[in-house]
């Protein structure tokens, strides 16, 4: 889906400017569960880049929000990996 010309909102703004748009965890669950596919494979890249933008801010308490919530799409991405690890690469990197 698209949601904005740009960029999303924060994470820390989401839910306080009630902005309607989902979440990178609401985000990320939906791709994984329209995109998997035992017959055909998938592929599926999913940025946190809320966190590098929050950073150049400077705004701690959002950039903590950011990896909290990136740590709950690893934790959703990583869930799709246990149902099936012969079948499944999960790959997290970060940049600095």
């Amino acid at each position: 889906g698209l949601f904005s010309a740009s960029g999303l909102n924060a994470t820390v703004d989401i839910d306080y400017e009630q902005t309607g748009e989902p979440t990178l965890v609401d985000m990320a669950s939906k791709a994984l569960e329209i995109l998997v596919d035992d017959e055909n494979g998938y592929f599926a890249m999913i940025e946190a880049a809320r966190i590098d933008w929050e950073a150049h801010d400077n705004d701690a308490g959002a950039v903590a929000l950011a990896v909290e919530e990136m740590n709950r799409v690893l934790k959703i991405c990583y869930e799709y990996y246990e149902a099936d690890p012969e079948n499944t690469l999960l790959i997290f990197t970060q940049n600095f």
